[in-house]
C-alpha cells in the first residue's frame, strides 16, 4: 500500500516539476521577446532622431547659402524630396 502512495506522490511531484519548468521556460521566452522588442524600439527612435537631425542640418545649409550658389526652386525641391524620404523612412521603421 505504501508503494502505491509513493508512486502517486512521485507522479504528482513530476507533474508539478514539469509545470514549474514550463512556466520558467515561458518566462524566459517572454523575457527575451520583451528585450528584443525594447531594443528594436530604441533603435527605431535613434534612427528616426538621426535622420531628423540630418534633415535639419541640410535645411540650415540650404537656407544659409546665397541665391547665386543654389537656385531657391531647387533648394525647395531638395527639401521636399528629403521630407518625403523622411516620412517614408518613419513609416518603414514604425511598421516593421
Amino acid at each position: 500500500m505504501h508503494s502505491v502512495g509513493l508512486v502517486v506522490f512521485a507522479v504528482g511531484l513530476i507533474h508539478e516539476m514539469g509545470s514549474l519548468y514550463a512556466r520558467y521556460a515561458a518566462d524566459e521566452i517572454i523575457q527575451v521577446a520583451f528585450h528584443n522588442s525594447a531594443t528594436m524600439e530604441w533603435l527605431c527612435i535613434w534612427i528616426n532622431f538621426i535622420f531628423n537631425l540630418i534633415f535639419f542640418l541640410v535645411l540650415i545649409i540650404l537656407v544659409s547659402l546665397s541665391r547665386s550658389s543654389v537656385d531657391p526652386s531647387l533648394a525647395g525641391l531638395a527639401a521636399t524630396y528629403i521630407l518625403n524620404i523622411n516620412v517614408l523612412q518613419a513609416l518603414v521603421i514604425w511598421n516593421l
